[in-house]
Parts: C-alpha cells; structure tokens; sequence
C-alpha cells in the first residue's frame, strides 16, 4: 500500500518494520474505544509521512454531542479550516460522518517514473466507528487532520455535504510523491482527494488492491464518475 497510509487493516503491509501503536478513541460521553494496532507501520489514528511535506493526523473530535432529539444523518460533511498561531500557520479539514458508517479518504496523483501506468493512490486514510451500537443517541461521529501545508487548491470550497454512498471529490489537490511522473492534463484532470461515506466497516486489504488495481488500469480518458462508481457498487455487494 501507498507509504502514507493509515488504514486500520488487519494484516501488516509487506517489508515493513513492526511497530506497537495505542490510540484512544472517545465518541460522546458512553463510547471509550482503545484500538491496539501492534505489528503495523500503519494507525487508524495518524500517519507520519516520511515523503511528503505534510504531516496529516486523523483523531476524534472531543465535542461531546448531545442532540435533544437526534436525527439519523443522510449526508456527511467535510470543512477546511485555517489557523494562525506563534509557531506559524496551520492547516485543518473535519469530517462529520454518519455513525454507523465507514470514511475512506484517499489521493489519486501520478504513478511512479518506472512503472508503466499513469495513475495511483495515495495518502489512503479510514475511520469507522458505531458508537459502541449507540447510533439512535449519537447519529454521528466526528473526525480532523492537521497539516503544515493546505488540504485544498485555492478554487475549491471550504465547506461541503459528502453524499452517502460511491464518491465524492472534495479536493483538486494532487500530492505529488518523490520520483513520481509529471502532473499532465490527465491526471490534473482526474486527480485529487476523494472521499467514499458508505454504510458498515467497507475498507480492508482486499478493498485497496482492487482499488489500487482499477486507479492503476485507468486510460487519460478514463471518467473517473463512471469508474468509481461502478467499482465501489460491484465491491458493496460482493461484500
């Protein structure tokens, strides 16, 4: 998988040094989850990318949430948020996101100089959480990365609704990896952040390589609506 992951999978990724991670999740005032992720270079929490200049963190909001009469979400969110402090300026995007339902936020950009395709994925990230099977008193959990340069290109919104379900592109912001190829019209066409919101715990190893393998497969005229849609419904169902 892409060098700056940090997806929660259940088997280490190959020719990686071990490592023991524990991080705490709390989500509203009933859930307290503490995920141990030990023989991974990967977190479900944070990622230290040792190839790009920005240092994403993925953590739970603690804002507690306590909604009078709480309503079942049909869409999630994502907003960008910029912070000026003494040690510099600081760049922020959060995510509200359905209980109940999986996030996966990735990259598509170049592929590498010597491989023979034109597009990968990077920077994948996924987060999951039901709230301890208390979705009907908190329909919604809370999540933000922090950076040191911007999530967003300077035309992109600050504020949007991520429909549930295939995908969604939030993001023109193509994270270009050492000894990658050039950014051509093809991939700055096509490349960006994307985001998928779908119901239960979607993401695992056999989900990325697909995806990885499908990104991979992709032609400079590709529709990349038509294909990641098409590619995430035929996942869903042989889920």
């Amino acid at each position: 998988m892409s060098d700056e992951s940090f997806l929660p999978l259940k088997q280490p990724r190959q020719n990686e040094p071990p490592s023991s991670l524990t991080k705490t999740i709390r989500v509203g005032r009933l859930l307290l989850l503490t995920v141990v992720t030990a023989a991974l270079a990967i977190s479900l929490l944070s990622c230290s990318c040792s190839h790009s200049p920005i240092r994403l963190h993925l953590v739970p909001l603690q804002k507690k949430i306590h909604p009078p009469h709480p309503k079942k979400l049909h869409h999630g969110t994502v907003e960008y948020l910029t912070e000026d402090t003494g040690d510099g300026r600081y760049y922020r995007r959060e995510f509200t996101i359905p209980c109940g339902y999986g996030m996966l936020a990735f990259n598509i950009g170049p592929a590498k100089e010597n491989l023979p395709y034109s597009f990968d994925v990077y920077d994948d990230a996924y987060i999951f959480s039901d709230n301890a099977g208390l979705c009907l008193l908190y329909p919604s959990y809370r999540g933000y990365q922090n950076g040191t340069e911007p999530f967003w290109e300077v035309d992109d919104p600050t504020f949007q609704q991520v429909p549930l379900g295939p995908w969604t592109k939030v993001s023109h912001k193509i994270n270009k990896k050492l000894h990658t190829k050039e950014i051509n019209a093809a991939v700055k066409a096509r490349g960006g952040d994307y985001v998928i919101m779908d119901k239960g715990n979607f993401y695992d190893p056999r989900y990325y390589q697909r995806l990885k393998a499908v990104v991979n497969s992709w032609s400079s005229t590709i529709n990349v609506m038509d294909a990641l849609s098409t590619f995430h419904e035929i996942e869903m169902a042989t889920a």
